[in-house]
């Protein structure tokens, strides 16, 4: 009777382990070896002229932003606003007036316990035409998010804070 309930035990964790994951065999990925998907995935086969065959791949997963409004330190009228992942990753910055946003590339981030609160610190390059223009650093606190930045080209400095009363970490941009 024992074996019997060990049997069907096993069974069934191996038949529900095996329905959360999804190994897929495809040619044109990673040379034929398996790869493992655990969500969908959208797959779009493209063929070159010159007979090179190219797969983009879509994640069918919707990405949900989050926005945080600063102002600037030396005049509360400028104001800015950054775009965030779920994960809280920067993607682009916009300049009130300006007519784009800005690209941001991660470089790196540092955490630390001093204080009441843990404080994070995120460099990004503010990327113009696939170069760099600029350095911001992100600070995060508490409820407290600063903004540095240095020009590359002229070496400007500016200091933003967040704006409290402009809907901070809001599913929309402030302007």
């Amino acid at each position: 009777m024992k074996s019997k309930a060990l049997i069907l035990f096993l069974s069934s964790t191996i038949l529900f382990s095996c329905n959360q994951r999804t190994v897929k065999k495809d040619e044109n990925v990673n040379g034929g070896n398996p790869t493992v998907s655990t969500s969908p995935i959208e797959k779009e086969v493209i063929k070159n002229t010159d007979s090179t065959t190219v797969v983009n791949i879509k994640d069918s997963i919707k990405v949900n932003y989050h926005y945080i409004c600063y102002t600037f330190d030396n005049n509360r009228d400028r104001r800015i606003w950054i775009e965030f992942t779920e994960d809280g990753q920067a993607t682009r910055l916009k300049y009130q007036g300006q007519k784009n946003a800005i690209d941001l590339d991660f470089q790196d981030e540092d955490s630390s316990q001093n204080g009441a609160y843990p404080t994070t610190v995120s460099t990004y390059n503010e990327m113009i035409n696939g170069k760099i223009n600029g350095v911001y650093t992100l600070t995060h606190g508490g409820v407290w998010d600063y903004v540095s930045y240095k020009s590359a080209t002229s070496g400007k400095e500016f200091s933003f804070t967040i704006d409290h009363e402009a809907d901070p970490y809001g599913k929309t941009p402030c302007f």
